[in-house]
């Protein structure tokens, strides 16, 4: 208890549920923050299309990336909703249900 004192001054945390709410709010942040950073490495750049033989690059890199995505979201369907609510923008829906059509959530 006292290396995690809880306080009772205004605009500090005042219990343990308050503390693993915000704990469990900062892992789902960063876990977003990452999978925002592998969707972006899939798009398709104009240096890609000059570059000769980075497309093969690009796929494989897609190809690794959508695997892990899919292992991802099934074992934590609310990142894949958090996801899709933060930065699910038609490129990427477009590339990914053309990807991977297995991949199907349903949002309640």
């Amino acid at each position: 208890m006292l290396d995690k004192p809880l306080t009772e001054k205004i605009g500090q945390l005042t219990s343990e549920t308050e503390r693993e709410d915000l704990r469990i709010a900062l892992v789902a942040g960063q876990e977003s923050a990452a999978v925002q950073i592998l969707l972006e490495a899939c798009l398709e750049t104009e240096e890609d299309k000059k570059t000769p033989g980075q497309m093969w690059s690009l796929r494989e890199i897609r190809s690794v990336v959508c695997s892990y995505l899919h292992q991802v979201f099934i074992a934590d369907p609310s990142l894949a909703k958090l996801v899709h609510f933060q930065v699910f923008i038609i490129n990427y829906k477009k590339y990914f249900t053309r990807r991977h059509r297995e991949i199907s959530f349903e949002f309640d």
